[in-house]
């Protein structure tokens, strides 16, 4: 169940970050996304093999290279570069070659989280997967048909996930006690930002919130899910106070209400943050479809604030996200260096 606040260090960013134009027959907001997948624990472990990637899809290739004794065929290769041809039309030619790269990369990442005993769930990395689908307004099921039409493997999108969501946490495991952002550095940002001696005040919006969650279990029966969704539609449209409403939530049937607590607009990630920005004091989000079932944000209290506060924090998540990156790389480059690997 992912929480409406955002992580510190936000997933590894690929090599092949540019300006997306529509071409083609992908619409715009699906190659962004696809890109932009950020965020989001049970039956897959680092290392293990998606489905679609078994011995019949491998049987006519050829090892392209080994990586510490992990391979990468040129199945692989071919899967990955169309979709980094998805993601950036400008590739062309090249994306066989920056594929073939990103691979190796991804399997010194996997190899190195499995190392540290860091494991990425297949659930988590169906959320991700989920994530981008909400964002293009579209069902994890609806993604992956678009994927497929473009001959893109779903399953590929997901074992890149996969490797930046597992390096997300080997990169913090490694250097989050050193990542230390000083309250003087993010105050001499701002000032350099925008050319003022005094750290500049902004409107922010203060929430106290509640997430109620309509839960639909993998063995639910036929009609489940519809019947939840009715009830989170008729939960929403009666709900109009939390010091009455939320109590009404917790004595229904398969219904979870847990407390979010006092968030800023700093705090919430963008998703979030367009949800709850026209919902009134006292009243309810739309619901989200979630792995889980339906969620919805009590709004139980808004208030406009006028401080720095927003603009101190988001400086300072901005300064500790570059660091993060600069630390990605230069360890990443060590992993290289010390890796063997051999092209055939």
């Amino acid at each position: 169940m992912g929480l409406p606040f955002k992580l510190p260090i936000s997933y590894a960013k690929s090599a092949t970050t540019k300006t997306f134009r529509r071409t083609g027959g992908v619409p715009l907001k699906i190659r962004t996304a696809l890109f932009s997948a950020s965020l989001a624990t049970a039956a897959l472990t680092v290392g293990a093999t998606f489905p679609g990637s078994g011995e019949q899809a491998f049987a006519a290739t050829k090892i392209e290279v080994v990586v510490n004794n992990d391979v990468i065929t040129s199945y692989e290769v071919a899967n990955r570069a169309r979709l980094l041809r998805l993601i950036d039309r400008k590739l062309g030619g090249s994306a066989t070659r920056v594929a073939r790269q990103e691979l190796v990369d991804d399997k010194l990442r996997l190899q190195e989280a499995k190392r540290l005993g860091i494991g990425v769930s297949k659930e988590q990395v169906d959320d991700a997967f989920g994530t981008i689908a909400r964002r293009t307004k579209m069902s994890p099921s609806q993604l992956a048909s678009i994927l497929r039409r473009s001959g893109v493997d779903p399953e590929e999108l997901k074992r890149r996930l996969l490797a930046q969501m597992a390096w997300r946490q080997v990169v913090r495991m490694r250097f989050q006690a050193s990542v230390k952002i000083e309250e003087q550095d993010v105050i001499a940002a701002l000032r350099e930002k925008n050319g003022e001696e005094d750290v500049p005040k902004y409107e922010t919006t203060e929430y106290n919130i509640y997430q109620i969650i309509f839960v639909v279990s993998r063995k639910a029966k036929r009609g489940t899910d519809a019947a939840q969704l009715r009830a989170a539609k008729q939960l929403q449209r009666s709900f109009s106070s939390c010091s009455a409403d939320l109590e009404k939530a917790r004595g229904m049937h398969e219904v979870v209400v847990k407390k979010i607590g006092i968030r800023t607009q700093a705090d919430l990630n963008e998703e979030n943050r367009k949800r709850l920005e026209d919902v009134e004091e006292g009243r309810l989000t739309d619901a989200r479809k979630t792995e889980i079932g339906y969620e919805m944000l009590a709004v139980c209290e808004k208030r406009v604030l006028e401080s720095n506060a927003a603009a101190l924090s988001l400086m300072k998540d901005k300064l500790q996200e570059e660091e993060g990156e600069r630390l990605s790389r230069r360890f990443i480059n060590e992993l290289r260096r010390n890796a063997n690997v051999q092209y055939r």
